[in-house]
């Protein structure tokens, strides 16, 4: 919130000149998910105003320029797994839009499915990215991660056609247990 309250001052902004919060979701990191969006549906509630949450991945498809009709966005899962969703478009001015739900899966096994006319992007290509076939076009590396202007880009959509989510249903997107659950259930507890 420190942050929040800087840049309010930095433009010379009063909460109340708010029209609507927009948060990344994740996957990302537990605690700051967390944190974020804790924050943000504070924020929301308090302030009455619209509240949009934008999944990480979503994001990151937007910044892809890519000669491509379809889309993988990867992230490390860690213990051999990525994070994948695959996004489609019709035609190559379109935006990308998920065609399926995120998911966990081992690594050697989506570089081996996947097909040759699918574009890569994401931050598990910092992983995994020397095994993707010669034949599957890669974004740019600089377009791997999500920024605050894509995040914006895509929320702002929602928010311009008057969607919102309600800030008591919004949650961060966990496809697991923290690592530290983790090694609690690795220890038998």
């Amino acid at each position: 919130m420190p942050a929040v309250a800087e840049m309010l001052r930095a433009h010379n902004w009063r909460p109340r000149d708010l029209n609507g919060v927009i948060v990344s979701l994740g996957p990302g990191s537990y605690t700051g998910l967390r944190v974020g969006v804790m924050s943000a549906k504070a924020m929301a509630f308090a302030l009455g105003i619209p509240m949009v949450g934008v999944p990480t991945f979503d994001a990151i498809a937007r910044r892809a320029v890519v000669d491509a009709l379809r889309l993988d966005v990867v992230a490390d899962a860690r213990q051999n797994q990525v994070y994948v969703q695959p996004f489609s478009r019709s035609l190559f001015r379109d935006a990308f839009a998920p065609a399926q739900p995120l998911n966990i899966v081992p690594a050697a096994a989506w570089v081996q499915g996947l097909a040759n006319d699918t574009a890569v992007t994401g931050p598990g290509l910092r992983v995994v990215g020397r095994f993707v076939p010669a034949t599957n076009r890669v974004a740019p590396a600089d377009q791997w991660d999500p920024c605050v202007a894509s995040v914006l880009a895509v929320g702002w959509e929602r928010l311009i056609r008057g969607e919102g989510d309600a800030p008591f249903a919004v949650e961060p997107i966990y496809l697991r247990p923290s690592s530290a659950e983790e090694q609690w259930q690795r220890l038998g507890r």
